[in-house]
């Protein structure tokens, strides 16, 4: 949600156009974004791992290299998505809200929203567990890297093709 909101806003004030006209390719400008992103989120969910350990007692994962890679990796293939959102988003007042429902369905798919999987069909179930959130938190879960890996993967080509094919450097002119 964040990066699309920081991209979608960057655009329309013109800053993207101005960054291409540096000596930084696309692909530099879009990754330090992704990698800003990242890097914020993995520090939140660092300082929320200490703050749990310490405040409520909650033990250390058995695999802690598995647990910091899983959240690097999601925090990087979410970045990148939302990188690509951006491209249905239609300019800055929009992009808030045009990205909260996807934000709400990853909760859900996550597991942050309680129990609401159990009130939902099977079928829909089915269908969050192959978002990416899901994959991430099936690791910290259980420790198992295989399909999430597979599923991460997916999800980080899925957005590299659709940032090459509609990711937009100016606002639309209507």
């Amino acid at each position: 949600m964040n990066v699309a909101v920081a991209l979608t806003t960057r655009r329309d004030q013109l800053v993207l156009k101005r960054l291409r006209a540096t000596g930084l390719t696309d692909g530099q400008i879009l990754a330090g974004q992704i990698a800003s992103t990242a890097t914020q989120t993995v520090v939140v969910a660092a300082l929320c791992a200490v703050a749990v350990r310490l405040l409520a007692d909650v033990p250390v994962p058995a695999n802690p290299l598995v647990y910091a890679g899983a959240i690097v990796v999601g925090a990087v293939v979410m970045a990148t998505l939302g990188v690509a959102y951006t491209a249905v988003i239609p300019r800055t007042e929009l992009a808030a809200p045009t990205t909260m429902p996807i934000f709400l369905v990853s909760a859900i798919a996550a597991g942050a929203m309680g129990p609401i999987l159990g009130v939902l069909p099977a079928w829909v179930g089915s269908v969050l567990d192959l978002l990416p959130t899901s994959a991430v938190v099936h690791v910290l879960r259980t420790g198992e890297v295989a399909l999430p890996a597979l599923n991460l993967a997916v999800w980080a080509v899925i957005g590299v093709v659709a940032i090459r094919l509609w990711f937009r450097w100016e606002p639309r002119r209507s």
